[in-house]
């Protein structure tokens, strides 16, 4: 990955995957020759959403991240096909599946993650209000649970 990390259109860098990789997070890729044209990044483990911000979930689940399709292979449905190998793998190992965090007015994500059969859980609201956070969690959330906190509220990281 450090190889395609220096090519700025993948949109990632040395530092994601210091950060990444030293959580034991796993990337599954799709290549296209030499060209990496779909990724996407699973952790078992909270992750940074920001620099403040962490998405902790049960350890029945597999969290996937940082989503991304090469301009020239969008509409090819290269990320549900990543999913779906993914799932795939990590079923294996007695995940139940997996959840991930789309921003709510990111509608190409939304739109991608429904036609794969993802449903929604429920909305978590965050609001920094003089420097100080405000985070609803959907009570739909405690079931997988789904929390968002500050970056100090991380707990220990757990590894598959």
């Amino acid at each position: 990955m450090r190889e395609y990390a220096r090519d700025p259109l993948n949109e990632m860098n040395d530092q994601f995957l210091d950060n990444a990789l030293a959580k034991g997070d796993r990337c599954f890729a799709i290549l296209d020759g030499d060209i990496l044209a779909s990724y996407g990044w699973y952790s078992n483990n909270a992750t940074s959403i920001s620099d403040e911000l962490v998405f902790r979930f049960s350890a029945d689940w597999i969290y996937m991240y940082k989503g991304f399709t090469r301009s020239d292979y969008r509409g090819l449905r290269l990320h549900a096909l990543g999913m779906a190998l993914a799932l795939r793998e990590y079923s294996k190992y007695g995940f139940r599946g997996i959840v991930s965090n789309v921003e709510a007015n990111n509608y190409n994500s939304l739109k991608s993650v429904h036609r794969m059969g993802y449903h929604d859980i429920d909305k978590i609201l965050a609001l920094k209000l003089f420097g100080k956070y405000w985070i609803r969690t959907g009570q739909r959330c405690k079931s997988y649970g789904i929390e968002l906190l500050v970056s100090n509220g991380i707990r220990q990281p757990r590894h598959v």
